[in-house]
């Protein structure tokens, strides 16, 4: 019996680990600052402190609109947010439906904490906003780490060493809520 259970506690962990994926080749990107509109895939790790969630994410984002898939861990669809000028739908896999005027707020449903969209939108691709403040950039100007309104912006990973590589890994933290978003792959 205890065997068994090795064996079993074995393969179980065993089916757990990943292997990184083979290196693809990263097409070059246009001029970061030109880029008005993605799509990309991934995941998020929300810690609360006292509690923690990990979730698939797909966002397309355009100029006046932005949509986002969150899924769990397996792939089973969690809840659909769509933003737009004239508001925004937070519409749940059980169909329960929420509104507001804003994504931030809807963001609740996850986050203690409002996120701001439109903020996550430029940090996703290396940009601040004007006020952002204690810049940090490697030697090719990349965005390494910021402070940009009230949030702490680290890069710890580009897709590739091209000047206008796009970020791989980002995290965004504020007291008592800190996201790490692993992009898997980019729609430009």
């Amino acid at each position: 019996m205890k065997r068994f259970l090795l064996a079993l506690i074995t393969l179980l962990l065993t089916a757990c680990a990943s292997t990184p994926p083979a290196p693809q080749e990263i097409p070059p990107r246009p001029v970061r600052d030109s880029v008005q509109k993605f799509a990309l895939s991934g995941r998020v790790a929300i810690d609360q402190g006292k509690s923690a969630n990990n979730v698939r994410i797909m966002w397309e984002h355009n100029r006046d609109s932005d949509s986002l898939g969150f899924a769990s861990p397996l792939g089973n669809m969690l809840a659909e947010l769509q933003s737009s000028p004239k508001g925004a739908r937070w519409i749940s896999a059980d169909g329960e439906l929420y509104e507001a005027r804003t994504a931030d707020r809807l963001m609740t449903r996850f986050t203690d904490t409002p996120v701001p969209l439109d903020a996550l939108s430029q940090w996703v691709l290396g940009r601040l906003s004007a006020q952002a403040s204690e810049i940090r950039r490697d030697a090719q100007g990349r965005l390494l780490d910021a402070l940009d309104q009230g949030w702490a912006v680290r890069i710890t990973g580009y897709e590739s060493e091209q000047a206008n590589a796009l970020p791989r890994t980002l995290e965004v933290e504020q007291p008592g809520l800190r996201l790490k978003l692993v992009i898997e792959e980019w729609f430009i």
